[in-house]
This record gives structure tokens, C-alpha cells and sequence, in this order.
């Protein structure tokens, strides 16, 4: 469901031509043509419409472009009322009442709510896709782009504890500066789970063009037409075990936060989730003297791991040492200790004997690094350059100190703003409150995961 659609695109030719068009409605206009042209009223849904079902070989392919579909216009592209909320609820009844599987929503309402409002239970549009979750529809919507507004948090009916929240990220796994954070006002973690947000490469309405889109509507439809291709797979799963294998499967899985939620979906690895067992990876750097609990989720029909898979670990490269063997550890899972006296890529191997069926595990181990870090020019007189050399992106921290221990500034260096090799960070030579620094001898100090360091300089007016 979404604003209209430019069904004269190339892009849907295949699935009109295909017969798989299988209803169509204006809930705003109250007719069955999704198409009628207005001033950018179909931009938003071609767009998202394509990145799901869209096929043009050699210029895009969606998601799911053999999936069925059913389109429902709720959205007024210049207006926002409460009426669109009407809309969307009178839609979604009417998809569950043809049998959808899969709905896909980049849509959400925040003018007549607040944030104290998001406890999945009050919201209409929330209350209604959790309603529609109880009937075995998968509800996907996007969490908003509102990180950086006063609304400041996930948009409803992402709130919902049934709803599929996904947030956005750019091409290299960052959080996209925009996406909306939870948690919701009950304290759950929200989003669910993420997908690529910034430049993202959808049909363009009014021509058979192209181009990039950026937000969370754009992420949405690549979350759902990945579970689309699961539930083709996996016909007989529930929602809990859907919902739970494509967090368990994301990069976050360990250590899930409202952010990332639990991560960059990693579609692939759901595939051969039933009836087997997959890894959770642990995430972020590992580092040399480490111990690590390895969680292996199991993913079938069984109460309990113990008696039922025979999980062997084997190390195929590097230095690891395992620990025992593996143990149950809840109903559904089991950990493996892995302890790594020295850096390096360590390479292990997971084999269930009953399914017969393994997946390797690469973990990169870094051991303890003598990290250059230099000031210049030494002694300063405007400003400041820190230069740092890194083995590997990574958050970063630079504080400048008094020789007494007085904090003078603490200056953040996000790790998408960081490379592997030569880092500079420059320092306009004024504390936290703004003003310029007395002359004398500072210490600065750099904090990073792969150990700290620090370096003196001199500050002349």
C-alpha cells in the first residue's frame, strides 16, 4: 500500500503481462485505479513498488518479481490526515481478506500521536497491523525517517510487537543518518532489522527511467520481498519463527540495539535454517586473549537441542583454542567458548552428524597494536591535526587533556568516517564550551578498538 503507482512502466510489464496483477484499489478516490496521475502522487509508490516486484533486466530487478501482487492507494501525497490512517486500516482488511501473505508499507502517521504512544498498543494503524499479524500476514513497515526531528523515535505502526520495523543503512552498512531509532515507549528494541536506505535504485514514475531513492521506505521492500522468497521456501513456518530467524540470522544478532536493531538482514543464511541450525556470529572486533561465547541457533521443530543434533566444531585455520564441547544454553541454542591466544583469521567449522549439514565461520583476531598517533604542527597555534593510523575502520576517540588531567574536549570520529591505513582529525583548538584554549602543554589521547595511545603538544596564541 502506498501513494499510486505508474503501471505503464516497464518495470511492471512482466507482472501485468503475466496475469499477476491480482486486485487493485483507490482507497482514496474509491475506484480501482491505482494509476491516476497527480503532481508526484505515484513518485513514492513506483518507487517501492519496483524495488520489491519490478523487472528490467539490465536495469533493475526487484526483490521478489515473481511474487503475486495486490495494490492498495491509501496515501495522499500533499495532505496528511486522518483519513489516510483510515485508509491504510480499511486497506490491510481488505488484503487479508484476499489471502496476501506479504504486505509491504512504507507509510506511518505521527501528526495526531506522541511518542509516549508508542507501546504497540494505541495507535490505530498499530493496533490493526498487530490484528492482521494474528491472522498469519507478515506486517513489514518502515520505522521512518525521523532521527533528526523532534518526533525523534520509530513512526507508528512500527511500534507494533507483530510488525517488521525496518530501519535503513547505506551501501557500506552505516547507519543511515535518517533512520528512526527506538525503543518504544514500553522499552522494547526497535527496529527489527535493517536494510540499504541511501541510494537505492528504483523506477522513476511518468517514464520508463530510473534513479536512486534514500529513506526507510526504500529499505522496506527489500526486507519483504526477502521474507517473500523465505515463506516460498519455508511454506510452513510460523510468524514467531520467521520473525526469529531473520533476527538471529542478522549482523547484530549478539548484541542487538535501537539503532541497528538486530542488524543487516542476511536473507541467505534463512534459507537453510529449517530443520538445521545456523551460527550467530559474534560482531565487532575480537580481540587476542579473548574468550568468546559462539551462539548456534537451532531452527526446527524440536523443543530442545540436547539429544536431538550432534553439533561438532572444528578450527580449520589459525590458533583458537575450543573449550569443552558445545552446550545447551536455552531451549533453542547452544554456545561453544572459543578462546584466542593469538591474532590472526581463525576459520571454524560447524557440522551437525544428524542433518549433515556444516557452515564456516571466518573471525578476524587482532592482538595488541602499537598505534601511531602524532599532533602537528608541534607546537600549534590555530588549530590542530591528529594523525592516527588504523588496521581496520573503527570508531574513534581523541581527548585532550591538561597535564593536570582536566579534560579541555572530547572529539568522536564515527567509523564510517575512518579507513584502514592513514586517519587525520582536525581540531579548531577550543574546549567544550567553545572557547579558544589557553597557551601550554596538552596531551591527547586516542582511544580506538584495536588499543590507545597518546602524544604531547604544545598550544601557542
Amino acid at each position: 500500500m502506498d501513494t499510486g503507482y505508474d503501471l505503464n512502466h516497464f518495470a511492471f510489464q512482466r507482472i501485468l503481462e503475466s496475469g499477476r496483477l491480482i486486485a487493485t484499489h483507490d482507497f482514496i478516490n474509491g475506484d480501482d485505479d491505482v494509476s491516476d496521475y497527480g503532481d508526484f502522487q505515484q513518485e513514492h509508490g513506483t518507487a517501492v513498488f519496483s524495488i520489491i516486484g519490478g523487472f528490467d533486466e539490465g536495469n533493475l530487478i526487484g526483490a521478489s518479481y515473481n511474487a503475486n501482487f495486490i495494490l492498495g492507494k491509501t496515501e495522499i501525497v500533499d495532505d496528511e490526515i486522518q483519513g489516510e490512517e483510515d485508509n491504510w486500516v480499511a486497506a490491510i482488511e481488505w488484503m487479508e481478506a484476499l489471502g496476501v501473505d506479504v504486505i509491504s508499507s512504507s507509510l506511518g502517521y505521527i501528526d495526531w500521536y506522541d511518542t509516549s504512544q508508542l507501546d504497540g498498543n494505541t495507535a490505530v494503524i498499530t493496533v490493526v497491523a498487530d490484528i492482521a499479524a494474528s491472522f498469519g500476514v507478515v506486517v513489514v513497515n518502515a520505522a521512518g525517517n525521523e532521527r533528526n526531528s523532534s518526533w525523534g523515535r520509530i513512526i507508528p505502526p512500527a511500534d507494533g510487537d507483530s510488525v517488521i520495523a525496518v530501519g535503513g543503512v547505506t551501501s557500506t552498512g552505516q547507519l543511515y543518518s535518517q533512520s528512526s531509532p527506538g525503543p518504544t515507549s514500553d522499552g522494547r528494541i526497535k527496529p527489527d532489522i535493517m536494510a540499504q536506505a541511501l541510494g537505492v535504485w528504483g523506477a522513476y514514475y511518468s517514464s520508463d527511467g530510473y534513479r536512486t531513492f534514500s529513506g526507510t521506505s526504500l529499505s522496506t521492500p527489500i526486507i519483504a520481498g526477502g521474507l517473500a522468497l523465505i515463506l516460498e521456501a519455508h511454506p510452513d513456518w510460523s510468524l514467531d519463527k520467521l520473525y526469529n530467524s531473520l533476527r538471529l540470522t542478522a549482523s547484530n544478532a549478539d548484541v542487538p540495539d535501537n539503532d541497528m536493531g538486530w542488524g543487516i538482514a542476511r536473507m541467505f543464511d534463512m534459507f537453510a535454517v529449517d530443520g538445521y541450525f545456523i551460527v550467530v556470529e559474534p560482531t565487532g572486533i575480537v580481540n587476542q586473549k579473548d574468550t568468546v561465547e559462539i551462539a548456534v541457533a537451532l531452527f526446527d521443530s524440536l523443543s530442545s537441542p540436547g539429544g536431538n543434533h550432534d553439533i561438532r566444531v572444528t578450527l580449520l585455520a589459525g590458533t583458537a583454542e575450543l573449550i569443552g564441547m558445545p552446550v545447551p544454553d536455552g531451549p533453542d541454542t547452544l554456545t561453544q567458548s572459543v578462546y584466542f591466544p593469538f591474532p590472526g583469521i581463525q576459520k571454524l567449522e560447524f557440522y551437525d552428524r544428524v542433518s549433515q549439514l556444516s557452515k564456516v565461520i571466518e573471525i578476524l583476531v587482532y592482538g595488541a597494536m602499537d598505534i601511531e598517533f602524532a599532533a602537528v604542527p608541534n607546537p600549534a597555534r590555530d588549530s590542530v591535526v591528529f594523525l592516527f593510523e588504523l588496521p581496520h575502520q573503527t570508531e574513534t576517540e581523541i581527548s585532550v587533556f591538561t597535564p593536570s588531567g582536566e579534560k579541555i574536549v572530547l572529539l568522536k570520529v564515527p567509523s564510517e568516517q575512518t579507513t584502514r591505513g592513514k586517519n587525520r582529525k582536525s581540531w579548531n583548538a577550543k574546549n567544550n564550551s567553545g572557547g579558544k584554549i589557553a597557551s601550554g602543554i596538552y596531551i591527547g589521547y586516542l582511544k580506538t578498538a584495536f588499543g590507545c595511545q597518546t602524544t604531547k603538544f604544545a598550544f601557542v596564541k
